[in-house]
């Protein structure tokens, strides 16, 4: 299935939130494939990605890391 992500950041956590995402990606939860993307609005801080996931669980394992 293909999941469209959308995020938005703060101007206090954004620096943090690209260092991140560089650092890790969809990759590296099993059953998630990077699609397309990510794709950002400066003036807006959002994003969103395009990802395909074979089932819930691994697309909800790609979305935990980010919640902390």
């Amino acid at each position: 299935m293909l999941f469209l992500i959308h995020f938005k950041v703060t101007p206090e956590t954004r620096d943090n939130a690209l260092k991140r995402l560089k650092a890790s990606g969809p990759g590296e939860v099993p059953g998630v494939k990077q699609i397309a993307g990510p794709w950002f609005s400066v003036t807006q801080l959002e994003g969103w990605g395009l990802v395909e996931a074979e089932n819930a669980i691994a697309l909800g394992q790609l979305l935990h890391g980010w919640t902390v």
